[in-house]
């Protein structure tokens, strides 16, 4: 049964944000493609807090690996009430052509994943890119969901070398500010399949964590990716893989699950900073106090 993009997405879409305050939907731009018509959609929610740190969500950008879609969709509808402290911004399908038609690329056979240059070929790249520039915020950490389908021959490597179980890449300033191992134990105390793999397609893979400095590393050859170029707006960068020869609703728990894991980890973040703040003003404090 072939997808509906209107159907499945924009209208939930519409439905979401017709119930919620403090929400909105944008229009990027749209993709002509045969006979039809299709709005690449944004969806701004806004917290109340003047304090509120800014995440970046999306899905959908290889149009064959739905679960990130459907997962952001359910995290809009029922689970974004329980993160009021952040203000978000979520593009739940960036390949909509890919999505009706179950590929991987767009509808003029671009994978859009490759394409985050200074001069995108892909409509969807160019709308997302000004997007993103036109929104002027900076976000906590960008997370883009991913699947990996298992059956899959990818060049240079067997199918049984394609991971059956979860996996996560981190981009972070250093390694001593990562919290993707921190993600992984949350998920492992869930029960999530975790990767033991040491190597995925030739990268370092440690207990289920691919982690860099991005693009602040010269052998970084992700530039060209969602991942690669979010890190002009965000200091950490997700990308989840999920393994499709699960079954999609525990693919989509399993997103929805790394999701709230990394917010929980963004407050853990925002703790310490308050707490370090609070203890230098202190400190000044009691210069002052003490002259």
């Amino acid at each position: 049964m072939r997808r509906n993009y209107k159907d499945d997405i924009v209208s939930r879409l519409e439905s979401i944000v017709k119930r919620r305050k403090r929400t909105e939907i944008k229009d990027l731009g749209s993709i002509a493609y045969d006979d039809s018509v299709y709005p690449l959609k944004a969806v701004i929610v806004n917290s109340q807090q003047q304090d509120a740190m800014n995440i970046f969500l999306s899905g959908g950008v290889h149009g064959d690996e739905p679960a990130g879609v459907y997962a952001l969709l359910n995290f809009l509808k029922t689970e974004i009430r329980n993160y009021r402290d952040f203000n978000f911004v979520i593009v739940p399908c960036i390949n909509p052509i890919g999505y009706e038609m179950d590929r991987r690329t767009n509808g003029a056979f671009i994978d859009i994943n490759r394409d985050f240059r200074n001069a995108p070929v892909a409509m969807e790249v160019l709308y997302l890119k000004r997007f993103l520039k036109k929104c002027k915020r900076n976000y906590v950490f960008a997370m883009d969901m991913h699947e990996n389908d298992v059956n899959e021959l990818t060049e240079g490597y067997r199918l049984r070398e394609n991971p059956r179980e979860f996996y996560l890449y981190e981009v972070s300033p250093t390694k001593d500010t990562s919290i993707g191992n921190n993600i992984i134990e949350a998920l492992k105390d869930q029960g999530v399949q975790v990767t033991r793999r040491r190597k995925i397609y030739n990268e370092k893979c440690s207990g289920g964590l691919i982690w860099s400095r991005g693009r602040k590393d010269r052998n970084y050859s992700d530039k060209h990716t969602l991942e690669g170029y979010i890190q002009e707006y965000a200091t950490y960068a997700f990308t989840t893989e999920t393994p499709t020869c699960w079954s999609i609703k525990k693919r989509i728990d399993t997103q929805l699950k790394v999701l709230k894991a990394a917010l929980n980890e963004a407050r853990t973040i925002r703790t310490i900073e308050e707490q370090e703040k609070e203890s230098e003003e202190s400190k000044g404090y009691c210069k002052v106090y003490n002259k």
